[in-house]
């Protein structure tokens, strides 16, 4: 995909004489007098010279939600019907309108709040005490248009379930304003298509949304320059060339817009190995601009998707901060039985589908590719499927192929800790894991290789000890014979 494509989903009205270097803001006096008894299309001109005068009042634009708010309180909408609509809380709704309030109380000098702000707006545009935005600055029209691009964004009228992990991302976006989430997870378990429904679920609190595909791993020069280009469009002038320099202007657009940005497979550009989470050194740029993001304050967001977690960016995460991990576990039994039953009527006692839900984790996608076999094997008997035992990973190529991609990245520490995890088949302590691995590494290497695994999805740490899904230990010991 070259930058013309992505141009061709953007316009910007008026925009030709836009620079996101003008701080300063012209004003001209407004000489439009609001009328009570108004027609539908004079009501929404009402509307435009309102909030363009509070964007006038507040120094600068509104993001989404306050002009969600805004605009939900000029129709005469209670905050719980605004929640309502754009999937919020109603207690975030409440505590954001309180502010904006606030805010231009402050700026007027008199008691603002939900009753009474159309009055006053309507009276002090009316006598000429208000003052509207200039066409040749930052048109108010290209201010509250949305600007979206959906790139490879998958199909997500399939989607089952995911309840508890969507309300918990929307919370760290919208209420706790995260400026840097990432959503952990083996291949398959559905990272790309969670993250697909969380967007287009929050797209009405952005302004500015891209998704970008890493799965081909393009240079980090072609994400920047579409990125610098479809948010600061029309081209600005004296164009930045060093890498810190961009990354700083996008950042100054983010301060100033809010902004979405999604990176999927970000592991496409991570270098297999010693190290879990290092960057490949023509790629270390994306490093860069991700330290900056969650570093650095801004109003935006920026979502990636990994098998493996980024290097450093413990040093930033906490779970009060707005740098952030999820780590995104398998579908129960009933969001799996809704997935596989759109796709064909697949039937199987309640202990078989048990069985099966558990061996696979609650992968979705391993599913998917069971079920494949299933239907063209066993007219969708999932029972008479397990009957011949050729539900197991060793049996199917396309299971062995997902799993080969990530375990081919591992170390060759990582690679005998796991051979002695699936030996073992019951969870071992770490005491014990690292006395019968023999090995002659250091203990802090041996301490790395695990924390490596855990972070790779690839092991999990219970009470009893570590332990290995029992599709991914059958996958080891399979490498082993």
């Amino acid at each position: 995909m070259t930058f013309p494509e992505v141009c061709n989903f953007v316009e910007y009205p008026e925009a030709e004489s836009y620079s996101l270097r003008r701080k300063s803001t012209d004003l001209i006096e407004s000489k439009s007098v609001l009328s009570k008894n108004i027609t539908e299309s004079e009501e929404n001109r009402a509307f435009n010279l309102a909030e363009s005068a509070l964007v006038s009042i507040k120094g600068k634009s509104l993001n989404n939600l306050q002009r969600a708010i805004f605009k939900g309180a000029w129709q005469g909408q209670t905050y719980e019907e605004i929640a309502s609509e754009i999937n919020c809380s109603e207690g975030h709704i409440k505590d954001v309108a309180a502010d904006l309030w606030k805010q231009v109380s402050e700026k007027l000098g008199q008691k603002v709040y939900k009753k009474n702000f159309k009055a006053i707006l309507e009276q002090r545009l009316s006598t000429g005490e208000l003052a509207l935005c200039k066409s040749n600055q930052i048109p108010c029209n290209y201010l509250n248009n949305r600007k979206k691009y959906w790139g490879e964004i998958p199909d997500i009228s399939g989607f089952y379930g995911r309840d508890e992990e969507l309300s918990t991302l929307t919370g760290w976006i919208n209420k706790d304003q995260c400026r840097l989430l990432t959503v952990l997870g083996i291949g398959g378990v559905g990272k790309t298509t969670l993250i697909a429904k969380l967007a287009k679920q929050v797209q009405n609190q952005f302004e500015f949304i891209i998704w970008r595909s890493l799965h081909k791993a393009p240079a980090f020069e072609d994400t920047m320059t579409i990125l610098l280009n479809f948010f600061t469009y029309p081209k600005i002038a004296d164009s930045p060339t060093s890498v810190e320099e961009k990354i700083l202007l996008l950042l100054e657009f983010f301060r100033s817009h809010r902004c979405l940005v999604i990176f999927d497979n970000l592991e496409s550009i991570l270098e297999p190995g010693e190290q879990v989470g290092c960057y490949k050194e023509e790629y270390s740029g994306y490093g860069e601009l991700i330290r900056y993001i969650g570093m650095i304050q801004h109003q935006s967001c920026l979502v990636l998707t990994s098998r493996e977690k980024p290097r450093d960016l413990e040093l930033q995460e906490g779970e009060n901060l707005p740098v952030r991990s999820f780590y995104l576990k398998g579908l129960p039994l009933k969001e799996i039985q809704k997935i596989l039953l759109a796709i064909s009527p697949f039937s199987a006692t309640e202990s078989d589908w048990n069985f099966l839900v558990r061996y696979y984790a609650g992968n979705p996608l391993m599913l998917k590719i069971l079920a494949t076999q299933t239907k063209e094997l066993f007219e969708c008997n999932i029972s008479k499927f397990l009957q011949v035992g050729e539900y197991k990973i060793s049996e199917i190529r396309d299971l062995r192929n997902l799993l080969s991609r990530q375990f081919e990245r591992l170390s060759t520490l990582e690679k005998q800790i796991m051979y002695q995890i699936a030996l073992d088949e019951a969870p071992i302590d770490i005491k014990s894991l690292q006395e019968k691995t023999c090995l002659s590494s250091s203990a802090s290497k041996f301490m790395e290789a695990l924390r490596s695994l855990l972070q790779r999805s690839l092991i999990e740490k219970t009470p009893a000890g570590l332990k290995q899904e029992p599709v991914i230990m059958d996958y080891v010991n399979m490498k082993q014979v």
